[in-house]
């Protein structure tokens, strides 16, 4: 499942063992951005029909531009395949998945980065009138999520996968109890020595085998690396 973020050539396998919805927790600058974009290549590479959707806040990806594998060519055609919506709020976010089933085209990944901080703590609080209008506002909309997710893939045909990053705040990812129950499968970054591990939440309910998967990489020279991709 690991080798679904590294680039294809030093991997040798595509996308197709990553779970419907994953959580990928980690502290700042841990390269989850980067992550998330070879993932989105990897995917566009290995149909010439496949789409990536990709949600983030514009701000976020321009001052903190992801890097790619060495081997990975940033003009490549396949980013083309790679749509990126810009939204500012979670209510962008509901809008598009309320209309999901309308879309001409499935996408076979929808990609949410920074999900947390699309969440603004005194808006949700406002509106859903509830000191938790954040939680509220974070349940509702994963379960938009799954919802719209599901129903795609049952009348359209298409497997599509729902993929959401997070910040870790301490150790682990946040608001834990909340993920677990929408998004299954939770992947977390944790940094070593010059480089970064990146494994199975060892609580997340996901197929065992995949538990036991582990990934050593670094951000070195402007590169996403894959050093080590192993069962432990």
């Amino acid at each position: 499942m690991l080798h679904s973020f590294f680039c294809q050539e030093q991997t040798g396998a595509g996308i197709t063992s990553l779970p419907s919805c994953t959580l990928l927790s980690g502290p700042p600058r841990s390269g989850k951005t980067s992550l998330l974009f070879q993932l989105a290549y990897n995917t566009c590479a290995e149909s010439e029909s496949s789409t990536v959707v990709f949600i983030c806040k514009r701000q976020n990806v321009e001052r903190k531009p992801p890097v790619l594998s060495q081997d990975v060519d940033a003009g490549s055609e396949l980013f083309e395949r790679v749509h990126m919506k810009y939204v500012d709020s979670e209510e962008e976010v509901r809008k598009y998945f309320a209309a999901f089933h309308l879309h001409d085209i499935t996408p076979r990944v929808v990609i949410i980065d920074d999900f947390f901080d699309l969440f603004d703590d005194w808006k949700c609080k406002k509106f859903y009138g509830q000191t938790r209008g954040r939680e509220i506002g974070i349940v509702r909309t994963l379960a938009l999520c799954r919802d719209a997710i599901d129903y795609a893939c049952k009348t359209a045909g298409v497997e599509c996968k729902l993929l959401l990053s997070d910040t870790h705040v301490s150790q682990g990812p946040r608001l834990l109890y909340i993920y677990q129950r929408w998004l299954p499968t939770i992947l977390t970054i944790e940094p070593l020595d010059s480089g970064f591990i990146l494994q199975v939440f060892r609580d997340g309910d996901c197929n065992p085998g995949c538990k036991g998967e582990l990934a050593r990489y670094s951000l070195a020279q402007c590169a996403l690396k894959l050093e080590v991709l192993k069962q432990v």
